[in-house]
């Protein structure tokens, strides 16, 4: 009885040991997306609902004035491009990736630009 019971531990400890690895989290990463037709705090808004709705999204930060968005991301989850996508389906350029055209012609008209 005494040898079930160690076979049956070492075999358990070695499921745990081995679904800890399977249970990995990744690094949170950051990037920079240069949104060169951001102008005014309404654009701000919707860049970052965009960023904030993308699965693995951390955190966004907007520099207007710079026009930078700085994004924290779990890259397990997402890529810079996915993020870029985000921002251009919203209706703006992102790092040379054009803003979708019809969103773009129907953002407010300040934010065309």
């Amino acid at each position: 009885m005494r040898i079930v019971r160690a076979v049956f531990g070492v075999a358990t400890l070695g499921l745990l040991v081995l679904g800890a690895g399977s249970c990995q989290k990744t690094e949170a990463k950051t990037t920079e997306i240069k949104v060169d037709n951001m102008i005014c705090d309404m654009c701000v808004g919707t860049i970052e609902t965009a960023l904030n709705r993308v699965d693995g999204v951390k955190g966004v930060k907007v520099n207007k004035d710079a026009k930078i968005v700085t994004v924290r991301y779990d890259a397990g989850r997402v890529d810079v491009k996915g993020l870029e996508k985000a921002v251009s389906m919203s209706g703006y350029n992102a790092n040379g990736t054009p803003a979708d055209p019809k969103t773009h012609a129907a953002l407010p008209e300040c934010c065309r630009i």
